[in-house]
C-alpha cells in the first residue's frame, strides 16, 4: 500500500499533465472500490500536475462537500458525479434476466449537479 505521506509515487513534470484530467476517481465513499480520501484524490491530481480531476463514486455523491473543500484548497478544478448502476428491462418477455452495467456521470456544470443528485434518488 502506498505511504500518502511519502513521496513514494512518481511525480511527473507538471507542465506535460495540465490537459488531462482524471474523470473516473473512486474515493473512501465507494465502500468496496477504494479507500483514497479526497484530500489524497486532491493532492495527487495537484503533484501530478491536473488542473481538475473528477470525483465518481459508486452510486452515492456522499463526499463531493469534502472533495469541494480539499480541491479547492489543493487549488484543482473539482468534478463532481458518480457511478451508476444501469438495468436493462428483460431481453425477453418470460424472463426475469436483466443486464447490470455502469454508467458514469459528471454534472458539466452546477446547472448539471441536480440532474446528478436526481439520479441517485430515483
Amino acid at each position: 500500500m502506498t505511504d500518502f505521506r511519502q513521496n513514494t509515487y512518481r511525480r511527473s513534470d507538471n507542465s506535460k499533465n495540465k490537459e488531462f484530467v482524471h474523470l473516473h476517481c473512486h474515493t473512501e465513499y465507494s465502500l468496496n472500490d477504494s479507500l483514497l480520501n479526497a484530500n489524497h484524490l486532491a493532492r495527487l491530481a495537484k503533484d501530478f500536475g491536473m488542473s481538475a480531476v473528477a470525483m465518481t463514486d459508486h452510486g452515492n455523491i456522499f463526499g463531493v462537500i469534502e472533495f469541494d473543500r480539499m480541491a479547492k484548497k489543493a487549488g484543482i478544478k473539482p468534478i463532481f458525479g458518480m457511478e451508476a448502476n444501469v438495468v436493462s428491462e428483460p431481453i425477453l418477455k418470460d424472463s426475469k434476466d436483466r443486464i447490470i452495467t455502469h454508467m458514469t456521470l459528471l454534472a458539466a456544470s452546477n446547472k448539471g449537479y441536480p440532474a446528478v443528485v436526481g439520479y441517485v434518488y430515483r
